[in-house]
């Protein structure tokens, strides 16, 4: 029968059932879209701090090689003499 699916099926008593529901509904969506976007935001800071880790790495990887380089001639020279 059609008159069961709506949300009043008596046109003059409101169907409290079905409202609450609906708010629950909502709120258990809107909580869930806050939450990921929490993540989200928390992946993108993740994210940054990885970048940045990897621009210090290299400048450490490069500074490192030229220290070695520095030192190698810094030996070749004074064995030479």
């Amino acid at each position: 029968m059609p008159l069961f699916n709506w949300p009043y099926t008596n046109l003059h008593n409101l169907n409290l059932d079905w409202i609450i529901k609906k708010i629950k509904n909502v709120e258990t969506a809107e909580s869930n879209t806050a939450a990921s976007e929490e993540a989200a935001a928390g992946s993108a800071a993740s994210a940054a701090e990885s970048e940045a880790n990897a621009a210090e790495s290299e400048t450490n990887a490069a500074a490192s090689a030229t220290a070695a380089g520095n030192y190698y001639n810094n030996i070749r020279e004074n064995v030479s003499t």
